[in-house]
């Protein structure tokens, strides 16, 4: 018994020795689990001295169509500092537009909490993105907004000299791209490939454009060689993404032409040839880790959310001697001491104790405002002027005020309950909608669209999200034929019923354009516009359409094989599900390996593996 009880304590002795030399190996070492840089971007502050009046109708107009929480920036950007000096990092990079729009207050506002980190033990590197210089800056305090001063490159660089420019190791003439140590162990590469050169007339031409050069690409890539020289770890930060982040679709249609930097191919290929495998980048304020793979090795693009919208997130970047590691959090809430005196009582109890609620929320609203800022009389004068509507723009303006707020009221309609709502819409075509807990229309929307801002977009179609979106979408049709008398006062349209067209869609998920009624009106037109042969007979005009490729016309979508020229429908469920699920699918219904916020990389073989 003495021997068990001696046996048994010799051997907790080994395991507590192996344990505590284990942990003293790890603490020489370093661990890869404990976090030595924090990587945030797009914090778009702007200064409560800029806002001057968070009620007045141009800060209104300005924050309901930014899609950030801009009333609250400082107060979001200053707990995220906290919570990164909580974290025991030693660095942190910001990835540019470090304030909405370029105003010196804010920048100096930014610059001021800064020092306090740094004060802290938190050492701190940024670089300028789209949004932050020679900028037109205002302030928000009357009812028209007045502009103020903004900031040149040399004062930006005077601002922030304590947050990169005084330790730069190296700097490119001409940009604000410099070079500096982290530690022992990194040396980073900024680079600003920002476009902020006025033209004739001093205005910045095509200020969301990047601006990268072949001189600025191949200093970069120099810089890498460097580093390597120098036996540093080589990583560098950039404010446009490296790489397209949204698959092969939106690269070759262009939908997003700012969505990377230009010269993204040369860049990529030269850094990688160089040594370098990690880049930070922001602009496009999703989460997403993209790869560059050529002979050279990858190259990891790791592009961090917007810290001012949902769902604030903040990146950790460690290595040890086998690995790195980069993990994600998310801010939250905010500190009570942070929160401005002009947030309602009820809101500012949401913020402390309920952030990511509240944030989630705001982005359904403000998209909304968003949205309709978009819808511009312009849009519906030159509707109506193809149509030969004469006094196009003062009908227009009209049309705006009617249609906007006939959008707006679709965008906020229920999904359950009585009244109007999805619900109700559903029952009359004999559909029971799947349980879900989603206010409006726009929640459900949102709630795709805020998976990818999280990084998390692996939709699929049996979620209640996407069943849902489609009777949203289908809902559409029902709504409009309720308000048919009052568009047809604008535009001639055929005399037709378009809760056929609804009962169809909510039924069998297809288009029954026979029982629509409308060869007699739209063949003509599509005559005009593809050269088909005019029929009134519904399943004539298919057949004939069904024999056009129109991936040569819709950037690449095969119509034709959605038509059903036997049944005279269209398979408009089926299309949906295209589109979603094959078409632009990368990294924005489907992710793209390797895992967006929680990867660890091997540091042999430069493979990752979601933790």
């Amino acid at each position: 018994m003495k021997r068990c009880c001696k046996l048994t304590i010799v051997l907790l002795l080994i395991v507590s020795l192996g344990a505590v030399s284990l942990f003293a190996l790890a603490s020489c070492n370093g661990s890869s689990d404990t976090p030595e840089i924090a990587v945030i971007t797009d914090i778009h502050v702007m200064a409560e001295s800029q806002i001057g009046d968070a009620n007045s109708k141009s800060f209104l107009e300005k924050d309901n169509s930014s899609q950030k929480m801009l009333y609250i920036s400082k107060a979001i950007f200053c707990s995220a500092l906290d919570k990164i000096a909580r974290s025991g990092v030693k660095t942190l990079l910001i990835a540019g537009d470090l304030t909405e729009d370029g105003a010196k207050i804010s920048h100096e506002t930014v610059a001021a909490e800064l020092k306090k980190l740094e004060e802290k033990g938190v050492q701190v590197f940024v670089i300028n993105g789209n949004h932050d210089i020679r900028n037109r800056s205002k302030n928000y305090s009357e009812e028209e907004a007045v502009e103020i001063p903004n900031v040149s490159p040399e004062e930006f660089k005077e601002i922030y000299a304590d947050f990169g420019y005084t330790e730069a190791l190296a700097t490119y003439e001409g940009t604000l791209s410099y070079t500096a140590d982290i530690g022992k162990e990194y040396r980073l590469i900024a680079i600003d490939a920002a476009h902020y050169t006025p033209g004739e007339g001093g205005e910045i031409i095509d200020r969301n454009n990047p601006a990268m050069t072949d001189g600025l690409k191949d200093w970069a890539a120099a810089q890498v060689v460097k580093a390597k020289e120098d036996k540093r770890m080589p990583i560098a930060m950039m404010h446009f993404p490296l790489l397209q982040h949204f698959g092969d679709f939106v690269d070759s249609t262009g939908i997003a032409e700012n969505g990377k930097v230009n010269k993204s191919a040369d860049l990529a290929a030269s850094l990688s040839a160089a040594g370098l495998n990690y880049i930070f980048t922001g602009h496009v304020h999703t989460q997403d880790i993209a790869v560059y793979k050529d002979g050279s090795g990858p190259l990891y693009d790791v592009m961090t959310g917007c810290l001012s919208n949902y769902p604030s997130p903040i990146r950790y970047f460690a290595s040890d001697k086998k690995s790195v590691t980069m993990t994600t959090t998310l801010l939250e809430g905010i500190n009570p001491d942070y929160i401005p005196s002009y947030v309602k009582e009820s809101d500012a109890g949401k913020l402390v104790n309920k952030y990511q609620a509240f944030a989630s929320d705001f982005a359904d609203e403000d998209m909304i405002g968003k949205l309709l800022s978009k819808l511009s009389v312009g849009v519906y004068t030159s509707l109506l002027s193809s149509f030969g509507i004469e006094n196009a723009e003062a009908t227009g303006v009209l049309m705006q005020a009617l249609l906007n707020q006939y959008i707006h009221d679709f965008l906020i309609m229920k999904i359950n309950g009585s009244g109007p709502s999805l619900e109700a819409i559903a029952a009359k075509y004999d559909v029971v909608l799947p349980e879900s807990s989603y206010k409006n229309v726009m929640a459900v929307a949102m709630s795709l669209i805020k998976k990818n801002y999280a990084g998390d977009e692996n939709i699929t179609p049996d979620m209640t999200e996407v069943k849902l979106l489609k009777y949203c979408i289908y809902a559409a049709i029902d709504r409009i034929s309720e308000s048919y008398d009052f568009l047809n006062s604008f535009i001639e349209l055929p005399a037709i019923d378009l809760t056929v067209a609804a009962r169809s869609l909510f039924q069998t998920g297809e288009l029954d354009l026979v029982g629509l009624n409308i060869g007699e009106t739209v063949s003509p037109i599509l005559s005009d516009l593809l050269g088909i042969p005019i029929s009134s007979d519904a399943k004539e005009m298919l057949g004939a359409l069904s024999l056009i490729r129109f991936e040569d016309k819709l950037m690449g979508i095969p119509l034709q094989n959605y038509l059903d020229k036997n049944k005279g429908t269209v398979h408009v469920e089926a299309l949906l599900d295209y589109i979603l699920f094959d078409f632009a699918k990368d990294n924005l219904t489907v992710d793209v390996a390797p895992a967006d916020n929680n990867i660890r990389i091997d540091r042999k073989t430069l493979e990752a593996t979601k933790l």
